[in-house]
């Protein structure tokens, strides 16, 4: 059974802020943009194993952005269209905006045929597929669930999260 408990606590990202000064220029390294950099590190970031089911705008750019500040990332894809870019670059997502940029390394990174992977030894799964599709996605999902993953439907849906615990509870997840 899944528990109405918090999720494990992480620390929050480690990342540098260059900060402007009153001129206008930055403390530490100037930067040309105008924009505050961000530069996010690996180093000391927590180690929270994160699975991200959905692999549309949102699951990409989470994913990203959670392997840049250290967590442990799989990413999974109803289909392997959407992933394949990813692969032919051995599993990184490239981050180059004003703010954040680097290579965002990730674990494993599947199609529905190998969710058991995606999902094996993760701490919490985040599911990003659009309401709608919630449904069918836990389905496939409900045999490599264990109870002590936490489950985060993003984009969050009131009606959603009502249908998904009943799911679950039906099948005894």
């Amino acid at each position: 059974r899944f528990s109405a408990r918090s999720p494990p606590r992480a620390r929050p990202p480690n990342m540098d802020v260059k900060q402007p000064t009153h001129d206008g220029a930055h403390v530490g390294d100037v930067a040309k943009s105008g924009v505050d950099e961000v530069d996010a590190k690996q180093e000391d970031a927590p180690a929270v194993r994160v699975a991200i089911v959905g692999a549309g705008n949102l699951g990409q750019a989470q994913a990203a952005h959670m392997a840049l500040n250290g967590y442990d990332v799989n990413l999974g894809n109803r289909t392997g269209e959407k992933l394949a870019p990813i692969q032919a670059t051995g599993n990184t997502i490239n981050v180059s905006g004003p703010v954040v940029r680097g290579d965002a390394p990730l674990g494993v990174v599947a199609g529905a045929d190998h969710f058991e992977s995606v999902l094996a030894d993760r701490q919490l799964v985040i599911i990003t597929v659009p309401a709608t599709a919630q449904h069918a996605i836990i389905e496939q999902l409900l045999p490599f669930l264990t109870p002590d993953m936490h489950l985060v439907l993003h984009p969050g849906h009131l009606f959603g999260a009502f249908a998904a615990r009943k799911q679950l509870v039906e099948h005894d997840a």
